[in-house]
């Protein structure tokens, strides 16, 4: 039987890692059965631990090693040893957002909330501000209940119900 307790970042973030990898690093790569994405779960796990264990001078492909590695072991039901990969990952760049995700996702799977919030607070502090997106002062000063109040009534003056189908969600 095959166990998914982990599915948040074992098949999404493995296509992420393995596809937002740098060029330079494709080519030492794609030689690594840790990074071919054709082998089972227990031989890439062991994959990785090779590569790692090799001690790879290339900080991105120890990161994506170990990354990977925590996306098979949380595969499979082991988070705990997961949070060791995703820790080591941590340790080599601490500026890498991917990884307190990764981290983030392994603190909730082990009902660890506050842990999790923790990282995905600190990933998304380490993230490039969005362009066009407005501070929520500034937006509540643009958009006061006075201002609101200011707007030209517009619309229809049935009071029959309108169901909308079809909005995302």
């Amino acid at each position: 039987m095959r166990m998914r307790a982990f599915p948040v970042i074992s098949a999404g973030l493995l296509a992420v890692t393995l596809l937002a990898a740098p060029a330079a690093a494709e080519d030492k790569a794609a030689a690594d059965p840790c990074f071919d994405g054709k082998l089972s779960i227990k031989e890439v796990l062991d994959a990785c631990q090779a590569f790692i264990d090799k001690g790879s001078d290339d900080k991105k492909l120890l990161i994506r090693a170990h990354s990977v590695r925590a996306m098979g072991l949380s595969a499979t039901g082991n988070v705990d040893e997961a949070m060791v990969d995703m820790d080591a990952a941590v340790a080599i760049d601490p500026k890498r957002a991917n990884s307190y995700f990764m981290r983030a996702a392994g603190h909730d799977a082990m009902k660890d909330y506050d842990a999790a919030f923790d990282a995905f607070s600190r990933a998304n502090a380490m993230l490039p501000e969005p362009k066009g997106v407005i501070p929520i002062d500034e937006f509540r000063e643009i958009w006061s209940a006075e201002a609101i109040t200011q707007i030209p009534a517009v619309g229809d003056a049935s009071d029959r119900p309108v169901f909308v189908v079809g909005m995302p969600r």
